[in-house]
């Protein structure tokens, strides 16, 4: 019996393990929240070190970027309610989050922000104006410059109040993309084209100069035939001529 027993010693021992354990979840009375605790608490801790991992991933995989502020800069507009004022924040630096922000305070409302590539570079980033990404370049003659001058000049300004207070509170001032066509040089969809609008109103001061420029000629000239008429009469009256 000793010899039977030393010889499925292996063999027994294996069944023994089996049965035990099915014992011991049959004596759990079918309640196995203790064997479900326990592989939630494993379960548990490898989900949790795979967000964290995630998180710390995210982070190393990005950096903080400028984004491109307002197209001209009018100075400082903010603080803007949910974004953080930057601290030690700086370009280049691995950042927390992919998406995080926070507000660098400059005259052109230009923020940090966490992301993978720089948007600036990215289709619908920020206007470039190197000639190297343009093509179909044309400078704008007199008449054409006139015409923009006209554009500029014929505006209409108006003042309004926003319908949803979220849009901004108070007295505001500005043009209505209601009073412009769609090809109109400073409407762009349904926001106004800052861009095109500076570019306007630069086409009209380079007008207003050259009018001035040409009166301060005309009055030079003018002023420089005077002062030969009188030289003239200087010397006719030197010479007792009526």
């Amino acid at each position: 019996m000793r010899a039977a027993t030393a010889k499925g010693g292996g063999r027994a021992a294996g069944w023994g393990l089996a049965l035990a354990l099915a014992s011991g979840v049959a004596c759990s009375g079918g309640d196995d929240s203790g064997e479900k605790t326990g592989a939630d608490g494993v379960g548990g801790g490898v989900g949790g070190d795979g967000a964290a991992d995630g998180g710390g991933d995210g982070g190393a995989g990005g950096a903080w970027y400028t984004t491109c502020g307002d197209p001209a800069c009018g100075g400082y507009s903010g603080p803007t309610e949910g974004i953080p004022v930057c601290a030690s924040e700086e370009v280049g630096q691995a950042c927390p989050s992919l998406g995080a922000e926070c507000d660098l305070q400059d005259d052109c409302n230009t923020r940090l922000i966490c992301a993978t590539e720089d948007p600036k570079d990215q289709p619908g980033g920020c206007p470039q104006s190197l000639r190297s990404v343009k093509r179909d370049i044309t400078y704008l003659d007199g008449p054409a410059r006139r015409a923009a001058a006209r554009e500029a000049l014929g505006l209409r300004l108006a003042t309004w109040r926003y319908i949803d207070p979220d849009r901004g509170e108070g007295l505001k001032l500005g043009i209505l993309l209601d009073d412009l066509g769609p090809a109109h040089p400073a409407a762009r969809g349904d926001r106004v084209d800052l861009y095109g609008l500076s570019s306007l109103t630069v086409a009209a001061v380079q007008e207003q100069a050259a009018a001035l420029e040409a009166e301060r000629a005309a009055r030079v000239a003018a002023e420089a035939r005077l002062a030969a008429l009188e030289a003239r009469l200087g010397a006719l009256e030197a010479r007792g001529c009526p």
